[in-house]
């Protein structure tokens, strides 16, 4: 990857995540979630996602993570989307312009502003063994 990026042709590594790392949990007997429940295997996907952000982080520098947010799409519960869901125009919003003028890296943004994920997520042992 760093191979790819130069001065003139910078570049930036994005991951996304959701509120629901907060309920992630890593179970290192199960990476490949085939013995859990959808809801379950969602979050602890979601706070890999950090994991990985923050590894790639400390490799490669200036390289954020965020939440697009829940957006409302045909993927998700049409219901459950319009309660608690953003349109795909503000989640989209977040993965374009946060990380675009963010120099900082390892960083967990959600609807813009700089949030604390779940607390695993901050676990460097945690992520280089992921």
């Amino acid at each position: 990857m760093k191979k790819s990026v130069s001065a003139k042709l910078p570049g930036k590594i994005v991951l996304t995540s959701s509120r629901a790392n907060n309920f992630g949990e890593i179970d290192f007997d199960n990476l490949n979630l085939e013995k859990g429940v959808y809801l379950r295997d969602m979050q602890n996907t979601k706070l890999m996602n950090i994991l990985i952000c923050k590894e790639l982080g400390y490799m490669l520098q200036n390289d954020p993570h965020l939440n697009t947010g829940f957006s409302i799409s045909t993927l998700i519960i049409n219901t459950l989307s319009r309660l608690n869901g953003i349109t795909a125009e503000q989640g989209v919003t977040n993965v374009l312009v946060y990380p675009a003028f963010s120099l900082e890296t390892g960083k967990y943004y959600d609807e813009g502003i700089e949030q604390e994920p779940n607390k695993i997520a901050n676990n460097q042992e945690i992520a280089k063994k992921l």
